[in-house]
């Protein structure tokens, strides 16, 4: 039996979301595909909760995204990423979310 390549998978929705990005095409579905994958590959390392990462210069909506631990099976079916009115502006075009999800780590007890 073989194992899915989750990171291949997101890797290669993430380069069509920003083909169609550069394109002028809509991209949401593409990088939300990719941001599903990343949580599949999460999930299939025995990762259980997650946070959205934003970058230092992320737009006021990715901004306003709550900064919270979500179980992976919501972060799952909620799919709050890309936020879908994220104004970050790539190659003077806005509208390319790059907020992430990043495995939670739980702090270790003495």
């Amino acid at each position: 039996m073989t194992r899915r390549n989750w990171y291949g998978e997101g890797m290669a929705h993430y380069q069509v979301a920003l083909a169609l990005f550069q394109a002028g095409e809509p991209h949401q579905d593409e990088l939300r595909a990719a941001n599903l994958c990343a949580l599949e590959a999460m999930r299939v390392r025995g990762v259980r909760s997650v946070e959205i990462h934003r970058h230092d210069d992320a737009c006021e909506a990715c901004r306003a995204v709550p900064s919270e631990v979500l179980d992976i099976a919501d972060a799952m079916a909620q799919a709050p990423l890309p936020v879908q009115v994220c104004t970050h502006v790539r190659d003077e075009r806005p509208s390319f979310c790059r907020c992430e999800y990043v495995p939670h780590e739980e702090p270790q007890r003495p």
